[in-house]
């Protein structure tokens, strides 16, 4: 079960590593405007919200986790932007967290079997 606090620390170091890559050097337009839109709606759906119903809080903390791990996914989980790899720690360990699906490493396909 994840509390408001624990939800809250994460949301802000979500916060504090989108700006970072926004800020980074290696960043292209296209990644800082994409990273920009997910930091707003951090802010504006989650930072700050207190959620007394714990399935409602573990609902919006996998919206979060989803988020954060479509724009790692969409990022390159490989691109050298300062900030990513800390975003890439907060999403797998919040996914750990609750048991939700964690970004994938680079473009691995599926081996035999699978």
């Amino acid at each position: 079960m994840i509390t408001n606090d624990e939800a809250q620390k994460n949301y802000n170091n979500a916060r504090k590593a989108l700006n970072q890559i926004i800020r980074s050097d290696t960043a292209t337009e296209e990644e800082r405007r994409q990273t920009t839109r997910q930091r707003d709606a951090l802010i504006l759906n989650y930072i700050g919200r207190q959620i007394d119903d714990v399935h409602a809080r573990s609902a919006a903390y996998a919206k979060f986790i989803e988020a954060m791990a479509t724009l790692i996914v969409e990022l390159g989980p490989d691109r050298p932007l300062q900030g990513l790899q800390t975003l890439r720690g907060i999403v797998n360990q919040a996914a750990a967290l609750i048991g939700t699906a964690q970004p994938q490493e680079g473009n691995q396909k599926p081996g035999p079997g699978e």
